[in-house]
């Protein structure tokens, strides 16, 4: 990409104007899917990163500096932290749901508690 076109996106970005997010798509979408793809190995969900990166994308634009990255690498960073945090919601999740299926807490009745287990009549004596 040339830098004459770069530098109209960023100017078009912090200025607000809707073509930012457009030409931002045509020039780095596929890549930056693939950013995410490669981080979730799983299509549906880099699709749902993609979305949740223009978004933050937009509202950082003004954050912005082209003095210390360049335009793909700040995209590249946003986008790739954007599916590392989907990636991890993703696993506490899962490690919570298998908690709760592994767990005997919930399974325990009062039939199941039996004082001579529990050394209760030893205390009582």
């Amino acid at each position: 990409m040339s830098s004459l076109l770069e530098k109209h996106i960023v100017e078009l970005l912090q200025e607000r104007n809707d073509k930012a997010i457009s030409l931002l798509y045509d020039n780095y979408g596929d890549t930056l899917l693939g950013v995410a793809n490669k981080v979730l190995r799983n299509e549906e969900l880099a699709q749902d990163v993609l979305q949740e990166s223009f978004v933050k994308i937009w509202k950082k634009a003004d954050s912005y500096d082209p003095t210390k990255a360049k335009l793909f690498t700040w995209l590249f960073r946003i986008t790739r932290n954007t599916a590392i945090d989907k990636l991890r919601s993703l696993n506490t999740k899962t490690d919570k749901e298998i908690q709760i299926d592994v767990s005997d807490v919930y399974n325990l009745g009062i039939e199941s508690i039996r004082p001579e287990f529990m050394d209760v009549q030893e205390h009582l004596g």
